[in-house]
């Protein structure tokens, strides 16, 4: 009993294929052929862990009496790493299917484009629980069918916590800020994966003031929040706000200490990143942390520091190896690849991969072929490396010869096929593509298309693809940049217009602001642009500097204009000024009438300044009817004003409900938990 529980511990804890082999032959000493299923089991996960489906696929052909768990085992490895045809043989072979098989099968179209033989299956499935819903959403999300998502998600017959956080992650990893917010507030409560939700949602456009309000306002914090704050704000080259936030974890750990790391590795700064690392104690160093450095000094040309720290390493792993490799392919140094690729300790399918990718990035198509052909064993990102590299050299017949023979594809391999026809100037090439074999694009597909636009000087075509891009990255904002500058006229107001509202909208403040300086022209729409993408990201000041050098170029504002102006205020909490630019709006502006909405603003300028009386009047004397909005905003400030007002709040507040306007919103339970706030707040 000890063996076999020795023998299950050690075939649990293997994660390196080279240790894999050594696992097996140990357990085969202890037991004779044929191995117990249970062992045998655990192996096809150990291999399909180390990344061999091939070691995976020799055992359990050797299991005689297969189980339930043996078929589930082998599909699931299948499935994992996107080997869907030879998954779906076996699904289809299996003499009974539990939920676990159908939603590995369901999870292997999903992961590598197939989502309408997903959808498909997800149909036929007889007895769909949350798992396979979860599944579903996840698999369409992933591909960029965010509506698709939604309708899975719509049509739940119920929903979990799990459920409601992969809606949450979905918006969040595809840029749609807004939505995510508005499901993470729909939530019937927040765990922590919600709150790390959301946090990623402002982390993934970049919006860093928010995600430090959003970590300020939450409940509990983990690792998970700590390096998503110390990441977002390195990706925005706030290198020293990075830093307040890792000395501000609670307890550093290697996770934290690589987080921090690669951010001074992204930017360049060495002398800090072997600042930091000297300060690690040698014996928390692990793998990823050496290779973060080393991979650091690679990158920025440093190719002596960077084997220095390589052989000093107590241990490598594939990525050591792999990342070394590529490091001196990338620089040209192909004599000194070639010695450390013949001494590399084993070659696996992943190695060979690198090895390949590394020969296609330099564009040595002939050292790709032979290697390509020595494989035992290909997967779908060797045939990647293989048409890049022909594609890259602009032999686009080669990859579309080498496509036809696949019998499988995902949305990596597709892509690489959009890429050579667009790099090498066949749009409608890449179009036919497209619309032939690509039933889901993801970020990559748009950029390749609107990069292909742009680059042609294409800048119409290039724009309609930007305005419909379900999800953006800095690719495709720089790529639009590009051609905003090189390639959209001066006197075209309306796209120049366009492109300021699409960076001010997503959170890109510098890129906006770089665009209106680049503007020949401006007109009011400009300027409110700015206006609004100053006072939503809460910069009181730079609002009123705008609007003062709005005033100063002989731009009359609207009533937009002076909105954004008393919003700004409102939360910057400066009634005074507010209330200036209120007086201006009627006296310098007397042609313009002031609207319910401006009128809303100051009632919400004075209570959030503590002039509940004032506020109050306002809302009894105004030209307007008050509703919901007004009373809720008196409400809210009270808990913290409320010594201006009397002990009897619902009579000073609601002398008359003729004017109230709580008719107006009976429904809604905020005025009534705010007026419960009062009156604990009077009592107080």
């Amino acid at each position: 009993m000890g063996d076999f529980h020795k023998s299950v511990e050690l075939i649990k804890s293997c994660n390196a294929l080279s240790d894999a082999r050594d696992v097996e032959r140990s357990t085969r000493l202890v037991y004779s052929d044929p191995l117990p299923a249970y062992l045998s089991n655990l192996l096809i996960q150990m291999y399909s862990r180390c990344g061999s489906i091939h070691h995976a696929k020799e055992i359990f052909d050797g299991i005689q009496e297969k189980d339930r768990y043996s078929w589930n085992f082998m599909l699931t490895a299948y499935a994992r790493h996107s080997y869907v045809r030879d998954a779906e043989r076996l699904f289809n072979t299996m003499q009974w299917r539990d939920q676990v098989a159908w939603t590995s099968m369901l999870t292997a179209y999903a992961q590598t484009g197939h989502v309408a033989q997903a959808k498909g299956l997800f149909d036929q499935m007889p007895d769909r629980g949350l798992v396979a819903w979860t599944a579903m959403l996840t698999g369409f999300a992933q591909n960029g069918h965010i509506d698709g998502a939604k309708d899975m998600f719509d049509r739940m017959p119920y929903r979990d916590i799990v459920t409601w956080n992969a809606m949450l992650v979905t918006y969040a990893q595809n840029g749609h800020v807004d939505a995510a917010r508005d499901v993470f507030d729909s939530m019937p409560y927040n765990d922590l994966a919600s709150w790390n939700g959301l946090l990623q949602a402002y982390a993934r456009v970049e919006r860093t003031e928010e995600c430090d309000r959003v970590v300020k306002s939450m409940p509990m914090v983990n690792l998970m929040t700590w390096t998503t704050l110390l990441a977002v704000h390195a990706q925005a080259g706030h290198l020293e706000r990075a830093q307040e936030v890792f000395n501000g974890i609670p307890e550093w750990n290697l996770i934290s200490w690589t987080a921090i790391m690669a951010a001074y590795s992204r930017h360049g700064e060495l002398e800090q990143l072997n600042r930091m690392f000297r300060k690690v104690d040698e014996r928390e160093k692990d793998v990823v942390l050496w290779n973060t450095v080393f991979v650091a000094y690679a990158q920025n040309g440093n190719l002596e520091m960077a084997r220095a720290l390589f052989d000093q390493m107590p241990k490598r792993n594939i990525v050591s190896w792999t990342a070394m490799l590529s490091a001196y392919m990338q620089w040209d140094c192909f004599e000194e690849s070639k010695l450390l690729f013949d001494r590399m300790p084993e070659w696996n399918l992943v190695a060979h991969n690198a090895t390949l990718a590394a020969y296609a990035q330099i564009g040595d198509t002939a050292s790709v072929k032979r290697m390509f052909d020595a494989l035992a064993e290909r997967d779908l990102f060797s045939w990647t490396a293989i048409i890049s590299a022909y594609a890259q050299a602009g032999n686009l017949d080669e990859s579309l010869r080498l496509f036809s023979r696949i019998q499988q594809c995902n949305l990596v391999l597709c892509n690489a096929m959009l890429s050579a026809h667009a790099s090498n100037g066949d749009l409608e090439g890449a179009k036919r593509f497209l619309s032939q074999n690509m039933a889901v694009w993801d970020v990559f597909s748009w950029n390749t298309m609107l990069t292909g636009y742009a680059q042609s000087g294409q800048v119409e075509e290039a724009k309609e693809i930007f305005d419909t891009m379900p999800g953006r990255d800095s690719v495709t904002w720089n790529a639009m940049l590009a051609r905003i500058f090189y390639g959209i006229p001066d006197k075209n107001l309306v796209t120049w217009n366009s492109m300021l509202t699409a960076y001010a909208q997503n959170g890109h403040l510098e890129t906006a602001s770089v665009v209106f300086n680049r503007m020949v022209i401006r007109n009011l729409v400009t300027w409110n642009t700015m206006l609004a993408m100053y006072a939503h990201c809460g910069h009181y000041q730079l609002v009123l500097d705008i609007f003062k050098e709005m005033i100063s170029q002989g731009i009359k504002p609207d009533e937009s204009s002076f909105v954004l102006v008393l919003v700004a205020c409102s939360h910057g909490g400066d009634a005074h000024v507010g209330i200036n630019f209120f007086r201006s709006f009627i006296v310098d502006y007397g042609t313009l009438d002031p609207s319910k909405v401006l009128y809303g603003c100051i009632v919400d300028l004075l209570a959030r300044g503590g002039y509940l009386v004032h506020a109050e009047d306002l809302i009894l004397h105004m030209p307007f009817l008050p509703d919901s909005r007004d009373w809720n905003c008196l409400l809210s400030s009270f808990a913290n004003f409320n010594r201006q007002l009397s002990k009897n709040p619902e009579k000073s507040l609601f002398p008359g409900r003729q004017r109230s306007g709580l008719d107006l919103d009976l429904k809604s339970a905020a005025p009534y938990v705010l007026l419960s706030n009062m009156f604990k707040a009077v009592r107080l």
